[in-house]
């Protein structure tokens, strides 16, 4: 709505608490919610956020009726996500520039209990910490929409991205975050028991099997670290591979043949994974591929290690990307090689995924942003 005071100034974009102000004379007053709030002196833009920030603040203020000061539109950030990346609340008030930013989520989570991230001392599960990250984004004045793009087009600014509802939405910059998808065996129980047992991150969910037996399926590097991971908590660890020698690095496959812990299980794949809604995995039922017998083992956690596929389909011939389908960037920065797109987390990222160094890396993608337009 139009403030009084400065109505002939401001242009006003209901829902998101976001002004443009077009003027250079300084402002002295604005009234928010029949709350009067006084700005003294000449100040810039980055001194005016600042301290009406903390009048704001003084005031006991919610969060939610905060404005934005600049002289220049700020809706020109889309974001692509699929865990929280775009939610990082980069542009504090406090650091003087304050972005309202549009957000079109991918996919939510489905991780079913997160440990390892900072800040939550029990654990939280997936769910809930999303709604967090989100919560706290839309204090700052993101707009969050549900959705999935399906195309984009990066071959000018403003650049486009299309929804699966048929919306077109024009960025000047765009980050995108979309992640990568684990890469599953495809049987009915791996998808029944997800989450009740069944994992695709050895380091996400592993403590909770502590001096258990479980099951790692891989044969590569990754299914190797997972393995050793697991056998620093667990009972037994058997490793399920459908050859008889590992693809892994001869570093990796040393270290695992002689950990007394893991026990491979040679030219075999997995016909079945055991258990119910109230006990969770039970065990596993295995077939030799050579001889055909079959063997069950007891164990509690089922661990699919067989790779990641990045959720990089929808940008082919957009943005550059590497043999296996990640964006490739200019690191340490998030530059892809089409000046104003960028890209953060395991969507570029194939070594670590976690959701930690996601939200880390969705930072400097927001940074990156902002001298981006700062320069453009």
């Amino acid at each position: 709505r139009k403030q009084s005071r400065i109505d002939s100034n401001v242009d006003t974009i209901v829902g998101i608490n976001k002004y443009r102000l077009d003027h250079e004379d300084p402002i002295e007053t604005l009234e928010i919610d029949n709350t009067v709030v006084r700005i003294t002196g000449v100040m810039d833009e980055t001194e005016t956020v600042t301290n009406f920030v903390a009048l704001m603040a003084s005031r006991n203020l919610h969060p939610d009726s905060l404005l934005a000061f600049t002289r220049r539109t700020v809706t020109d950030h889309d974001f692509l996500t699929s865990f929280g990346i775009s939610m990082e609340p980069d542009f504090f008030p406090e650091k003087g520039r304050y972005f309202s930013v549009y957000t079109l989520r991918q996919d939510n989570t489905i991780t079913t209990e997160i440990e390892n991230f900072p800040g939550y001392p029990q654990g939280i599960s997936g769910t809930a910490m999303m709604a967090d990250l989100k919560a706290q984004a839309q204090r700052f004045g993101t707009e969050v929409r549900q959705g999935r793009i399906e195309k984009v087009d990066f071959s000018k600014r403003p650049f486009v991205c299309k929804d699966d509802h048929g919306n077109e939405i024009e960025a000047e910059t765009v980050i995108i975050a979309t992640g990568a998808s684990a890469r599953w065996l495809g049987i009915e129980s791996e998808k029944r028991l997800y989450g009740q047992g069944v994992s695709a991150c050895a380091t996400c969910d592993g403590y909770f099997y502590k001096g258990m037996d479980v099951a790692v399926v891989g044969g590569g590097d990754t299914a190797c670290e997972e393995a050793n991971y697991l056998s620093t908590l667990c009972n037994k660890v058997y490793l399920i591979h459908r050859r008889n020698e590992l693809r892994a690095s001869k570093a990796m496959q040393q270290r695992v043949l002689s950990n007394p812990k893991i026990e491979m299980v040679w030219d075999s794949t997995t016909e079945e994974i055991c258990g119910d809604d109230l006990d969770g995995v039970t065990g596993a039922n295995l077939k030799n591929v050579k001889t055909g017998e079959t063997r069950h083992i007891d164990i509690a956690g089922f661990f699919v290690a067989i790779g990641h596929s990045p959720n990089t389909a929808f940008l082919e011939g957009q943005v550059e990307l590497d043999e296996q389908g990640y964006i490739r960037v200019a690191n340490p920065s998030s530059a892809t090689n089409v000046p104003g797109v960028f890209a953060a987390g395991d969507v570029c990222d194939p070594n670590y995924r976690q959701a930690i160094v996601a939200a880390g890396k969705g930072c400097v993608a927001a940074m990156d942003v902002e001298r981006f337009l700062q320069n453009n």
